[in-house]
């Protein structure tokens, strides 16, 4: 009894590798002991895609049919104070962003996934002087 109740537990546990093994391995890259590397290099995406190039025309093209630059600064209806805290804090932003690409990418040398490790409070800071920034734009700048 005893030796059929391993058996059914043996029988049982090679059905369930089986089982892992046939789920599993559409998931995970085939890797040959001959090419290590080919199944784990990373891709690396253009700066400059076709995607990339619609999303900056089709900002260029609401801030220029909205007339927001106009409204920012001719506008009797915005506070001054407010509107140059927020405009200070995205020019922070926009320095760091260029730090980041123009000097760290380009000059450096370096990759993307290193900013974090290069300079960690950078990306945190930008993020908050974005979020500060519209949020003082968006509830202060309009009386």
């Amino acid at each position: 009894m005893a030796d059929c109740l391993v058996k059914d537990q043996d029988l049982r546990n090679r059905a369930q590798t089986k089982i892992a093994e046939t789920l599993t391995a559409p998931l995970l890259p085939k890797i040959n002991e001959q090419d290590d590397h080919k199944g784990l290099e990373k891709t690396k995406e253009k700066s400059l895609s076709f995607s990339n190039i619609i999303w900056l025309v089709c900002s260029i093209l609401v801030f220029y049919l909205t007339d927001f630059a106009s409204t920012c600064l001719y506008n009797p209806e915005v506070d001054r104070f407010y509107f140059n805290i927020a405009i200070f804090l995205f020019g922070v932003m926009i320095s760091i962003a260029i730090f980041l690409i123009v000097w760290v990418t380009y000059i450096q040398k370096r990759t993307s996934d290193q900013w974090e490790k290069l300079h960690p409070y950078a990306i945190p800071t930008a993020t908050a002087c974005a979020t500060i920034g519209s949020l003082w734009f968006v509830h202060k700048s309009l009386k």
